[in-house]
């Protein structure tokens, strides 16, 4: 079983908020069980940082379904 994580991150040309689009698509076997697309909550000094943020989301996003995942004894699980 693999998890495959996709990111993106868009900088949004907003003077009044100053705060960037992102969004993933997590792949469990090739299906894609959960997607996030929105705003971000704080405004990012650089591209760079706000590309972290996206990454920071998914992450959390991950390692929810990493430890569903486990509780259904579903060990042996793969990321690439």
């Amino acid at each position: 079983m693999g998890i495959n994580l996709l990111s993106y991150v868009d900088y949004v040309d907003n003077p009044d908020s100053r705060r960037n689009f992102s969004s993933f698509v997590l792949h469990v076997c090739g299906v894609p069980i959960s997607w996030v697309s929105k705003v971000q909550y704080s405004a990012s000094l650089s591209n760079s940082e706000a590309e972290w943020v996206a990454a920071l989301e998914a992450v959390k996003e991950v390692t929810f379904v990493l430890q569903l995942l486990h509780e259904k004894n579903h060990k042996n699980v793969s990321l690439f």
